[in-house]
């Protein structure tokens, strides 16, 4: 795997097309039927509370075995997992708790941090491609700003837990897929933002790291804590990668 580290200009081209060369063996598109052998996996590992209980144990070495992984790697990433869901937990409490005055006049204008939605059932999420290529951008992200302890990255499945609506068309739970076409892959320009963007706004919003939604570091009018901030210029360069590559300009 090559790692995704978010660097402006052509340092960002250049991986972003790393990314949509990375494939998933074990992923799927999102127009394939929705209950695959990962989706239901990464599902029972999304409901474990968090501590090692014996089903949690379970569930790792069935996912363990999906993947063809090592039981104790990803044993030792579900460890960090846990952590970074304490940390997110802290951070929306922070959002939410307004200890000082400046906070409780901001708190009009900035609405405070929301725990992250699951996909609905509508649409194929789960276990596809572009959700796991969003958790390598999120695991990688979090390794190289020194939030995760191990001496590698996650493996991209917790990146996915993490942020499970990540690589989505759309706001929030609601996907944009089925009336969009042409989207089901992730080699679209749409999707390829959309898994970037959701995977730099989730790292800045819930960890502290990564420019946030724009991730490109160009001017927007909003904060780059938006979900609405980094959208035109994200897609700019993301169309225009996607032509340099059809045309071998590159």
């Amino acid at each position: 795997m090559t790692d995704f580290v978010f660097q402006f200009g052509k340092h960002l081209i250049n991986s972003i097309r790393l990314l949509k060369g990375w494939t998933a063996e074990w992923a799927h598109d999102v127009n394939y039927p929705r209950y695959n052998g990962l989706g239901v996996l990464m599902e029972a590992v999304k409901k474990s509370k968090t501590e090692f209980s014996q089903s949690d144990r379970q569930n790792i070495a069935q996912l363990a075995s999906y993947l063809e992984a090592e039981p104790a790697d990803l044993l030792a990433d579900y460890g960090e997992y846990l952590k970074l869901l304490t940390q997110k937990a802290h951070r929306i409490r922070q959002s939410q708790h307004a200890d000082t005055w400046w906070k409780w006049a901001k708190s009009f204008f900035v609405k405070p941090l929301e725990p992250v939605p699951l996909p609905e059932d509508y649409f194929n999420l789960w276990g596809s491609r572009r959700q796991l290529m969003c958790g390598k951008v999120v695991v990688d992200t979090l390794f190289s700003k020194g939030i995760t302890k191990l001496d590698r990255p996650l493996h991209p499945v917790f990146g996915a837990l993490l942020n499970p609506t990540g690589g989505s068309v759309g706001a929030g739970d609601q996907d944009l897929t089925e009336y969009i076409p042409g989207i089901h892959t992730a080699d679209d320009p749409l999707v390829m933002h959309a898994i970037v963007h959701d995977a730099a706004g989730y790292c800045y919003n819930y960890h502290g790291v990564g420019p946030g939604y724009n991730y490109t570091g160009s001017w927007t009018p909003f904060p780059t804590s938006k979900p609405y901030s980094g959208q035109a210029n994200g897609l700019s360069i993301m169309y225009a990668l996607f032509a340099r590559k059809r045309l071998k300009l590159h």
